[in-house]
């Protein structure tokens, strides 16, 4: 399905244990993740945030 086109997306998981938060040039939150701990990554339909996705 993923070669074929019909899965375009992905979701992941992951624990922060570090980050630190700034404002970017536009004015938007910036989280940069310093140290944290991957537990899923997976492709998928509809990922949790759709918002992210491109």
């Amino acid at each position: 399905m993923v070669q074929r086109g019909d899965v375009r997306r992905s979701s992941f998981a992951f624990y922060t244990f570090e980050d630190d938060w700034a404002i970017s040039d536009d004015g938007f939150s910036l989280r940069t993740l310093l140290s944290g701990r991957l537990v899923d990554v997976a492709p998928v339909n509809t990922p949790a945030r759709p918002s992210l996705s491109t």
